[in-house]
């Protein structure tokens, strides 16, 4: 009998998986979030401290840059001996001041406010440079060459180590300030890291137990699985030995029904027109209501012969068992046809088929419930039925042109009944079909000989 599967289990192993899928993608989720929201703040710091840091460094590069030029064209009104380049020189220089001093701004507001001090001294020592510079700009005539060179040398050149000096500590400040920024974000990306494997230990924990409870309860549920499949299996096998049972009680029925039929009453019916035949003929002389008594007698066994015989074919003919089944298919053709007005043609390329009795009977039958769907049903006008042997496999096809139907809406008893015959032999069914498009119906039975012929097409 077969049971139902344990519903407590299935509501344990639901909530277990989604307690423990939904724990496991929260985690996975907050892991997300927290690792993204990381790296972009790591990644914006370190952005801005790299912009940071190349600013300033362009800054001090401009100051340096302009400075030089500075020294540069002081030194060259000082110890140029064209006197009619002096003043474009010293114009120059003042130019390159006036620009020297916008670069220091510049930096002073790209530098931190702890820069303040460094910055102030860089432009005193500058301020203290340039009051001397100016001081041998004034000089003109032969003192600027004469005084020009130890202005240059014992008072410029000093002073501007001095403020070199001081730049380059402001350099090397901003340089610590960068690997300062560096090294925190190093450290900050150690503090992901550590989160994640935190993470990730908790995340196979909670894995762990969840595989765990699931698979208990997966035991628990093949086992109820198992016990419910043998059961049906078991079911399914009786059902199927009850199936074949029936059947072959329904063949061996029709075979006695038929074989009396045709044994007793036929005979008894023979015999009774041999006797009225024999009445017939002696009674000659009498009067004409004794001799159309005899006549409507003789009729009437006629009609009742015709009718055991009729029987007797469409129970099981006995050309089936005595001629093959390509004959009894013939003899099934032009009697549905005569009976019906369709036109039921047979073609196949054996004509002696030596096949095994149930094979022959499935056959018969599944013919016989097909042409009686396409009379009743179909309404068609043509039917075709084509038997073929390729290799191993005998193949069936009845093809009507009848008003067709829905096969996966219509199931009906004489269908049914075909594929269970048919599956009965381990062969292959199936119905082709469609409202207005007529109707293919194809079997395909292994048997044990066959010839080689190509498989019939559409």
């Amino acid at each position: 009998m077969l049971q139902r599967p344990n519903q407590p289990i299935l509501r344990g192993i639901r909530l277990a998986l989604a307690l423990g899928y939904g724990g496991l993608l929260g985690l996975l989720a907050l892991l997300g979030v927290f690792s993204a929201q990381t790296l972009s703040y790591v990644q914006a710091k370190d952005t801005q401290s790299s912009r940071i840091y190349i600013e300033r460094s362009d800054r001090l590069e401009a100051i340096l840059s302009r400075a030089y030029s500075v020294s540069a064209l002081v030194r060259d009104y000082l110890v140029d001996p064209d006197p009619e380049a002096s003043d474009k020189h010293r114009s120059s220089a003042r130019e390159a001041w006036t620009l020297t001093l916008e670069a220091l701004a510049e930096y002073r507001r790209v530098a931190t406010v702890s820069r303040a001090a460094e910055i102030a001294k860089l432009e005193q020592d500058m301020r203290k440079y340039w009051d001397t510079a100016e001081q041998g700009l004034l000089l003109t005539g032969p003192r600027r060459i004469r005084d020009g060179y130890e202005i240059l040398t014992s008072k410029l050149a000093p002073q501007r180590d001095q403020w070199l000096s001081t730049l380059n500590g402001l350099r090397l400040l901003d340089q610590r300030d960068l690997h300062n920024n560096i090294a925190e974000a190093a450290g900050e990306l150690d503090a992901l890291r550590r989160k994640l494997w935190l993470v990730v230990g908790l995340s196979v924990l909670v894995g762990a137990v969840l595989t765990a409870v699931t698979w208990r309860h997966l035991m628990r549920l093949e086992g109820d699985a198992r016990a419910q499949y043998n059961a049906s299996l078991e079911f399914s096998e009786r059902l199927e030995e009850l199936s074949q049972r029936v059947l072959g009680i329904q063949e061996d029925e029709r075979r006695k029904l038929a074989r009396e039929l045709h044994d007793e009453v036929g005979q008894t019916l023979g015999a009774l027109l041999v006797d009225l035949g024999q009445a017939q003929g002696s009674l000659a002389v009498q009067p004409a209501e004794a001799l159309e008594r005899l006549r409507s007698a003789h009729g009437l066994a006629e009609t009742a012969l015709g009718t055991v015989r009729n029987m007797t074919l469409l129970l099981r003919p006995s050309m089936l068992d005595d001629l093959g089944l390509v004959p009894a298919l013939y003899w099934q053709a032009r009697e549905t046809s005569r009976r019906t007005g369709m036109d039921v043609r047979v073609a196949t390329d054996h004509e002696d088929l030596d096949l095994p009795d149930p094979i022959r009977t499935t056959i018969y039958r599944v013919v016989q419930e097909a042409l009686q769907n396409a009379a009743r049903h179909s309404r068609a006008g043509n039917v075709e039925i084509v038997l073929q042997l390729v290799e191993d496999t005998l193949r069936i096809l009845v093809r009507d042109d009848g008003q067709g139907f829905d096969p996966q809406r219509t199931k009906g008893i004489g269908l049914l009944g075909m594929q269970e015959r048919v599956s009965q032999l381990g062969g292959d069914f199936g119905v082709e079909s469609a409202p207005g498009k007529g109707t293919i119906l194809r079997v395909q039975l292994p048997v044990d000989d066959g010839g080689k012929q190509e498989p019939f097409s559409r």
